[in-house]
């Protein structure tokens, strides 16, 4: 295999966390959108049931433009940009483009882990 290692299924995650240790941080992050992606599909299979005591509905994921989430986290767009790659709710579809997941987002400024510079 050339340097390329194959995402690791959620079987083989939970199974086997340890395997996790072994991938690169763009397969890590690449995995995670793929169970945001299965979370979504299972959450809309599961249909609209309407939360219960049981059942806690889960909000679909929302994901937002770069010039909304510099308002959000208050950040400039270069600042934003700049940190793509160690902000894990932030997915990279092109050298210019990215979307931001605003549960996660919301979920970092909470969290306080926040850095200027």
């Amino acid at each position: 295999m050339s340097g390329l290692m194959k995402l690791l299924s959620l079987d083989e995650i939970v199974r086997h966390p340890e395997m996790l240790a072994k991938q690169p941080p763009q397969e890590i992050r690449e995995t995670k959108i793929a169970c945001s992606a299965a979370l979504a599909a299972l959450n809309a299979a599961e249909g609209d049931t309407g939360a219960t005591a049981g059942n806690p509905a889960v909000p679909a994921e929302e994901w937002i433009g770069p010039a909304e989430a510099c308002i959000l986290l208050d950040v400039d767009r270069r600042w934003l940009f700049r940190h793509k790659e160690s902000l894990p709710f932030i997915k990279r579809l092109s050298r210019k483009k990215l979307l931001v997941n605003k549960t996660g987002a919301l979920a970092w400024l909470k969290a306080g882990t926040r850095r200027r510079g």
